[in-house]
């Protein structure tokens, strides 16, 4: 594994960020170990920061620690992935709820276009693309709740979600079915639209729970090499 030097001031972000992609590419595997003193080196940073990310990562369950053995990538778990995916449903679909009566105009063409974004994506089998729009539609709503406590534990889970997010969809570029995702986030955008809290809530926690049994089949079918 070859990690890159840094650019910016967020360092422990950035090797979190390095060690989610070198999972996602399978340049990681569950049970490889982390060892500070080689990220360091080769993105060319201190070992504070490479700590700093571990314990995130650590907090997020993607990575264990074990004394004597060291921190090691964690297995992907299907019931894991289920129980991140219902907290996620409940704490987006309360954030839905809740950001419904505050969306402006202006707030909501913001939405329209991130899932246009995402609709061209599919269409283009862009991974990346969707991945990025995907993730500043979900933050655009949760930033609109203004519920500085739900945000926080939303915020809380994100660097999992972020790794469940790029697993799932690039095993679905990968097998040219991006397009399973297409206008998934349409229903929701309806009950922002009508100003229907309720239904805006429900949508959403659908739309996570779906996702997430995705991501389960795929762990399940390819069990032996990513457990």
């Amino acid at each position: 594994m070859t990690f890159r030097p840094m650019k910016n001031n967020l360092l422990h972000m950035d090797v979190v960020n390095e060690i989610i992609e070198a999972i996602v590419s399978g340049e990681l595997k569950p049970g490889d170990r982390i060892i500070e003193q080689h990220i360091a080196k080769q993105m060319q940073i201190s070992r504070a920061p490479v700590r700093e990310a571990i314990r995130e990562l650590v907090a997020q369950g993607i990575v264990r620690f074990l004394p004597r053995k060291g921190a090691y990538i964690a297995p992907l778990e299907p019931e894991e992935i289920r129980n991140v995916y219902l907290l996620r449903s409940r704490l987006e679909g309360l954030a839905a709820f809740m950001a419904t009566s505050r969306f402006s105009n202006s707030d909501l063409q913001i939405l329209l276009q991130l899932s246009e974004n995402m609709e061209s994506a599919t269409k283009e089998n862009n991974g990346k693309k969707f991945i990025d729009n995907d993730l500043k539609f979900h933050d655009k709503i949760c930033q609109t709740c203004e519920n500085q406590n739900l945000q926080k534990m939303i915020a809380g889970v994100r660097i999992q979600i972020q790794l469940f997010m790029m697993i799932s969809k690039w095993n679905l570029v990968a097998h040219s079915q991006l397009t399973k995702e297409s206008r998934t986030h349409q229903p929701i955008i309806q009950a922002f639209l009508k100003s229907d809290a309720a239904q805006a809530e429900q949508c959403m926690r659908e739309h996570i729970i779906s996702s997430g049994a995705l991501l389960i089949d795929y762990v399940e079918e390819n069990k032996a090499n990513l457990c």
